[in-house]
């Protein structure tokens, strides 16, 4: 037989083995189950139809002493069985499944029972003593049939248990049986198994002793070895050189035979009867890395070649290896780096000097910024005081108009100073640097809510959460708070006054806002919706641009701001921001993403 044959008889006795003995387990497994569920079933039965025995029992005893002493008490067994009753004879049909005998058996119980029940109910209300004889004795016969139906169903069930148990316990013989027997098979195949692999390492080390001295030439010489091997002699001659040597250095292998390697690190302009140097002593005078020495070679034409050069003895044998590579392709890769790295360095110095120019002009903008945002707002304190100035000065000759026009003055004064205002804002975002610090969700959230100042025909529901975040809490305070001013302020609630409401409850026209928050992977999802107007899809981009507002100014007091901050402060974290239609399809939901832990 091969080796191959050999090995897998190793394996495959003891798999077998180990296969039957694990087929055997599960088929001895579900057939214990399948004997085991039986037994159960069948003790199951027994003990339902004795429950069922005991109740009415129970039920008759009780009416008996009803019609002896008159107390209402003794009814009570009656009143249970009335109740469980029903819930005993479905655990009793469950229990028996599709037998149809023992299916006609619990029908004919079920039957008697209900005869019973009505002689019981009929006792109850009869006040006569003949007619409570009759009854009774009439519940009499229905409780002796009923007992021997329930006896009789008892005794089937308990045969089967007999022979369930008597087929469980031949099953555990035979498996303890088969055990053994496999115990015996499995000792002898590890015991055949061990003998046949000492056999099979004998063999194996007679053949790798006669082929170690042939493999370790063959595999050096290989085609597939891009790099050039050269087999030298013990006087360091060359006596084989594999292909990818010949096409590296344009010599022909008649041209290397019995030539020493010097041969190769000479000039073509060397006179071939000039003595070459000795090979060893030549390369302890060059530089050398770890045993590989970086040399310069010569090809057949005279072109010079960079190659690296290492040499090994090979083992039980006075031969020796030099392997030979080409690394003209990797010198001219060092200099491309080494030139792009000075390009580099150069790119860096000019990003370091922008950087600085653009730190500087940002310092600069923000003073400025700051400046005019000053200077801008003082003007337009006076312009708003002169303008209530005039209007007291004109009170006397005042008119509708006039009083229309130093409000639009004082108004378009107070919403100029909200843009500057809005644009200070965003323009220093997240200039201050600000710690992240852990946070509970729910507690989190509920301040927030309790903060807001919400109408009175308003509710704002925060559905439960246990999730803990890391986080710049001013950050995400600002983000929330602003999506819950915004759903506060254009909803369409807000015109519902307590005079509308007409001394109804608060829950009439109320508007309604709910934050629900879930785990995504590493972010956190917030959802914020409301049920107000809505905004129109085409509108969802737009909205949180700068400046922009889906009313007029002079409908709806907007800066335009709000949402764009909103939008700044979650790109700044790596989150995103959408909106979406809620699935009752009115109102607005607003999606936000927040990572749960500060970025690395």
């Amino acid at each position: 037989m091969s080796l191959s044959y050999r090995g897998a008889a190793i394996v495959t006795i003891p798999a077998l083995c180990l296969l039957a003995t694990l087929g055997t387990w599960l088929w001895s497994r579900d057939a214990g189950l399948e004997i085991r569920e039986k037994i159960e079933l069948r003790q199951e039965r027994i003990a339902n139809t004795r429950e069922l025995l005991v109740v009415m029992l129970n039920a008759e005893t009780g009416v008996r002493g009803y019609l002896l002493s008159g107390d209402p008490e003794f009814l009570e067994p009656d009143r249970i069985a009335q109740k469980s009753l029903p819930i005993a004879l479905a655990n009793l049909k469950k229990s028996i499944g599709s037998d149809p005998k023992q299916l006609a058996q619990l029908d004919s119980i079920q039957s008697r029972i209900q005869s019973l029940q009505k002689l019981m109910a009929a006792l109850k209300i009869v006040y006569s003593a003949p007619a409570q004889s009759i009854l009774l004795k009439q519940d009499q016969r229905e409780m002796d049939a009923l007992r021997q139906e329930i006896n009789a169903t008892q005794a089937i069930d308990q045969a089967g248990l007999n022979r369930e148990r008597d087929n469980l316990s031949d099953l555990q013989s035979l498996i303890q049986s088969v055990q053994q027997l496999f115990t015996v098979a499995g000792i002898l195949s590890t015991l055949g198994g061990i003998y046949l692999f000492q056999l099979l390492e004998q063999e194996l080390q007679q053949r790798e002793a006669k082929i170690q001295t042939r493999d370790s030439l063959i595999n050096a010489l290989t085609n597939d070895i891009i790099d050039g091997v050269v087999i030298l002699d013990r006087s360091g001659q060359i006596e084989t050189v594999n292909p990818a040597l010949i096409e590296m250095f344009g010599y022909t292998s008649v041209d290397l035979l019995e030539c020493p390697l010097m041969r190769l690190f000479a000039q073509a302009t060397t006179a071939k009867s000039q003595p070459l140097p000795e090979l060893i002593t030549w390369l302890q005078q060059q530089p050398q890395r770890d045993r590989i020495w970086q040399l310069t070679a010569y090809r057949k034409d005279g072109t010079s070649l960079p190659i690296e050069l290492s040499l090994s003895k090979i083992q039980q044998g006075e031969q020796t290896i030099a392997i030979v590579r080409d690394v003209s392709e990797q010198i001219n890769l060092m200099k491309q780096l080494e030139f792009h790295l000075k390009a580099a360095e150069k790119l860096n110095l000019a990003l370091i000097s922008s950087n600085f120019t653009l730190n500087s002009r940002n310092q600069e903008l923000a003073q400025f910024a700051y400046a005019t945002a000053h200077d801008l707002k003082t003007p337009l304190r006076g312009i708003a005081t002169l303008s209530e100035w005039i209007e007291e000065e004109v009170k006397p000759y005042s008119s509708e108009q006039l009083d229309l026009n130093l409000q639009l003055l004082r108004q378009r004064t107070y919403r100029l100073n909200n843009l500057i205002d809005g644009l200070w804002e965003y323009s220093n975002l997240g200039q201050t640097p600000v710690d992240p610090e852990p946070i509970e969700l729910a507690i989190f959230l509920e301040a927030i809510k309790t903060a807001l100042l919400l109408p009175l025909n308003f509710k704002i529901e925060v559905h439960p959460t246990d999730l803990q975040m890391i986080v710049c809490k001013v950050h995400l305070r600002k983000v929330l708070e602003e999506l819950l001013e915004n759903a506060l302020k254009h909803h369409d609630a807000l015109a519902v006054t307590e005079h509308d409401l007409g001394g109804a409850s608060q829950d009439t026209h109320r508007g309604q806002i709910g934050i629900c928050v879930e785990l995504v992977g590493t972010q956190i999802e917030f959802v914020i919706t409301d049920d107000g107007p809505g905004i129109d899809r085409e509108h969802h981009q737009r909205v949180f641009r700068l400046f922009e507002t889906l009313k007029s100014r002079d409908v709806y007091e907007s800066t335009g701001i709000g949402l764009a901050i909103v939008k700044k402060l979650v790109d700044r974290v790596g989150g995103k921001i959408w909106l979406a239609t809620p699935a009752s399809g009115k109102g607005l939901a607003v999606h936000f993403t927040w990572p749960q832990f500060p970025l690395a």
